[in-house]
């Protein structure tokens, strides 16, 4: 698959270079930010080589590519001269283009990210240690489990009391 060709096929079809505000990308997709949106041609999108489906939602034009997704981002980019969203702030949406709905998850989701992976850590700590008390010769005294359990306990307990 040629990502250059796949890029200038979809920049050609959400309304030229011009009509980019700002492109990102997560794990399997291409966020755009349109200046006009009734420019992008959605069916055309959806047919083209490489891309799975189009999704327009939230003041955003989003191309699912999928696992080819950030080849693809960085051949669009070289297209459009280097211009993508860089910041957190500069991908933001127009408050006004989503509902209320929308900004209450974008603002749930900001706070409870940084903590995905001590939660998930913490976690496998607890199942880990559940294992060991399976097995022969491991003390599951509570002075013996007290230090090991208290690091994941205690993040899986506090942050709701916060």
């Amino acid at each position: 698959m040629d990502y250059n060709k796949v890029a200038k096929d979809i920049l050609d079809n959400v309304g030229g270079k011009a009509n980019v505000k700002q492109v990102t990308h997560c794990f399997t997709r291409l966020r755009f930010v349109l200046r006009d949106e009734s420019k992008a041609k959605k069916e055309v999108v959806e047919h083209l080589e490489g891309v799975i489906s189009v999704v327009v939602a939230g003041g955003q034009f989003q191309v699912v590519c999928g696992a080819k997704v950030t080849k693809i981002y960085d051949a669009v980019v070289a297209q459009l001269g280097g211009q993508a969203a860089s910041s957190a702030e500069e991908e933001a949406v127009p408050a006004q283009k989503q509902s209320l709905g929308n900004l209450i998850l974008q603002k749930l989701t900001e706070i409870f990210t940084p903590l995905v992976p001590a939660i998930a850590a913490s976690g496998l700590i607890k199942g880990l240690l559940a294992a060991f008390a399976k097995m022969p010769g491991f003390d599951t005294s509570a002075s013996a489990r007290g230090r090991p359990t208290l690091f994941p306990s205690s993040l899986l307990t506090l942050p709701p009391r916060l």
